[in-house]
């Protein structure tokens, strides 16, 4: 006899982990406060199952990179897929969308896009044309199968909307929840640095394109301050390798993405010095700026439009042009060596927490959700 069909109000399908993921932990959290139940279907480092947010997770090992990694993540997502029946089916990447959409319609539920990339366009894809053309095909064929689209920023409506002609996604930025954050020696502690030292913080993926060399390479012109990179990636080695050049580069590997503010609550400047390699670099508006904010750590980002925008409108801290060095040293010292000026962008992340909160954003996402039948 054939096991019965688990059903559940919201089923969402990632390759990744929740607990590394802000944007969906976020998203989950709205629809159980809404009392809607929820599983998530995750490929990631291992099988596994536990309860994030009071959603249940099945996670599936999903390790392998390339082609091979991506069939191997549909061929399991969409055999645990077909054990479940769900209200509403939500994809959190290009990457889940083809299961997402086909369970949708056998299940007659509704689905759910979230385009938080432009997914053929990304970082590591700028000197792969034919990728590029083969996640095109696959976004194109399939999101004007989805019942909503969501994403995370303005320009990236406009690009979605002219590219493949579809009513505008909805926006739902990347923001954290708000949470009051005192100032902490966490990361001093954890890795040994000297408290007199200011630290300049990246917390993200270390790989090309995120700034993650101009960071390394300002260490050494920078010397009285600790550059630490809080994440993993294809870049590691190299973050190692000038650890031993350089005693005043620090790495901590990634943590679950509830900590992230508290340990960029121990910094004295957040980076985020993206160099837009893709069209998807070029319109970043990543999370990290806005976990920068709610911790209270000025910034220094590159002057791309969404970044800039922010960091202008609100005054958190400076920007640099992409790829420039001596630009990026010139700025960085500014906001160390300016004590009114670090304090005054210090006190403009604690008023813009307020409104750059997954709490406000939540206020407009709710109502769209309900017009679309998706919550």
């Amino acid at each position: 006899m054939a096991t019965p069909a688990m059903t559940y109000d919201a089923c969402f399908l990632f390759r990744g982990d929740v607990r590394y993921d802000t944007r969906l932990s976020n998203m989950v959290q709205t629809f159980v406060r809404a009392g809607r139940s929820c599983l998530i279907i995750q490929g990631a480092s291992r099988d596994e199952r536990f309860e994030t947010h009071g959603a249940r997770v099945e996670s599936f090992e999903n390790t392998k990179r390339g082609p091979s990694g991506f069939l191997e993540y549909w061929r399991k997502s969409r055999t645990r897929a077909n054990r479940v029946h769900a209200k509403t089916w939500w994809a959190a990447e290009l990457y889940s969308l083809p299961v997402v959409v086909r369970r949708a319609r056998i299940t007659a539920g509704r689905s759910v896009y979230d385009a938080r990339e432009i997914f053929a366009h990304l970082g590591d894809l700028h000197d792969r044309p034919m990728t590029q053309m083969f996640w095109r095909w696959l976004e194109r064929r399939y999101i004007h199968r989805s019942d909503a689209v969501v994403t995370t920023g303005a320009m990236d409506r406009d690009f979605l909307k002219d590219c493949y002609h579809i009513t505008p996604p909805f926006v739902v930025r990347n923001l954290p929840r708000y949470r009051e954050v005192a100032r902490n020696f966490r990361l001093y502690d954890a890795l040994g640095i000297p408290r007199s030292m200011p630290i300049c913080l990246y917390s993200g993926g270390l790989q090309d394109g995120r700034g993650i060399r101009t960071m390394l390479s300002m260490a050494s012109q920078i010397p009285g301050a600790a550059f630490v990179l809080l994440g993993s990636g294809p870049l590691e080695d190299r973050v190692r390798q000038s650890m031993h050049s350089c005693s005043n580069i620090y790495h901590h590997p990634a943590v679950p993405n509830e900590q992230v503010i508290d340990f960029a609550a121990s910094a004295a400047v957040g980076f985020a010095l993206i160099e837009p390699i893709s069209l998807s670099y070029r319109y970043a508006l990543p999370n990290k700026l806005f976990e920068y904010i709610m911790a209270g750590t000025p910034v220094l980002v590159t002057n791309l439009p969404q970044m800039k925008k922010i960091v202008d409108q609100y005054g958190v801290g400076l920007t640099v042009s992409p790829g420039s060095l001596p630009g990026a040293v010139q700025q960085a010292r500014h906001l160390l060596s300016d004590s009114a000026l670090h304090r005054q962008c210090a006190a403009n992340c604690h008023i813009a927490a307020q409104d750059l909160c997954w709490d406000r954003e939540e206020e407009s996402f709710l109502p769209f959700a309900r017009a679309t039948g998706i919550l």
